[in-house]
């Protein structure tokens, strides 16, 4: 069997393709992640570290459970109409998600992390509003074929291209996280435009529809969830800022990370 073969049988297999888009997404995290601990001292990247934890503690509980919600009803919602619509409802939870971070961010940042504020929150959260629907597009299928290795090598190459970019224009976290918004706008942007347009997006009809498998994986994503962050959230309440970098750095169970960050 050639590569042209095989790349033919790739491209019209959906479940390699979600799994090949996983694998560049995470893989994309690791090479940003030793990008950032190569530029910024460790006080730095234990600021980004937090506000990730943070990110992920208002996002843990629904982005998976709606993500298999949805996948679960995938016989009544294929249509392209409703893949649009889902997408967007995903880009809004996300948006609400993070505007509810951002305006109670007093309270909020003190319970997550017990530091009054951090560095750099605003671009965070616009960050993480405009990525968290390009995660999900390939695996809900506005990416095919084609479009999911150009997707999946955007993901894998993209985040330490914009964190080393954005460091060469403005160090330090702000350049960082200008780098990896710039990088979210343009992924979210071109995955926008693989959408169908629709004029009434009938997201009531959706949730409606997914809410029956969509609740009880809430319920797990919280008790799963916690139990995952509470190691995190223990060392940020009672160790300095640096520690808890390594910490996470640590928690990743690879050396490579450990080594740039204390190099």
């Amino acid at each position: 069997m050639t590569w042209i073969t095989r790349y033919k049988n790739f491209i019209d297999d959906d479940i390699r393709q979600a799994q090949f888009f996983m694998l560049c997404r995470q893989s994309g995290i690791i090479l940003s992640s030793i990008v950032i601990a190569r530029f910024l001292p460790v006080e730095s990247v234990g600021t980004i570290e937090m506000l990730m934890l943070c990110g992920y503690l208002m996002t843990f509980f629904w982005s998976d459970a709606l993500l298999r919600g949805y996948l679960a009803n995938n016989e009544i919602l294929k249509e392209k109409y409703f893949t649009s619509s889902f997408l967007w409802l995903y880009f809004l939870f996300g948006l609400a998600a993070m505007f509810l971070l951002l305006a109670g961010r007093s309270i909020l940042v003190p319970l997550f992390t017990s530091r009054p504020q951090l560095e750099g929150m605003a671009i965070f959260t616009l960050y993480q509003a405009f990525i968290i629907p390009v995660w999900v597009a390939p695996l809900i299928g506005v990416h095919k074929g084609q479009n999911v290795v150009l997707a999946s090598f955007y993901v894998l190459i993209g985040p330490a291209f914009a964190c080393w970019s954005g460091f060469s224009g403005l160090p330090g976290i702000q350049g960082a996280f200008i780098g990896l918004f710039c990088y979210a706008l343009v992924g979210f942007v071109w995955t926008i435009s693989k959408t169908q347009f629709i004029p009434k997006l009938r997201l009531l009809y959706i949730i409606r529809i997914i809410w029956p498998s969509t609740w009880p994986l809430i319920l797990y994503a919280v008790s799963t969830g916690l139990a995952r962050s509470f190691d995190a959230w223990l060392v940020a309440r009672n160790f300095d800022i640096g520690s808890f970098a390594i910490f996470r750095y640590g928690q990743r169970n690879f050396r490579l990370w450990l080594h740039c960050l204390q190099a």
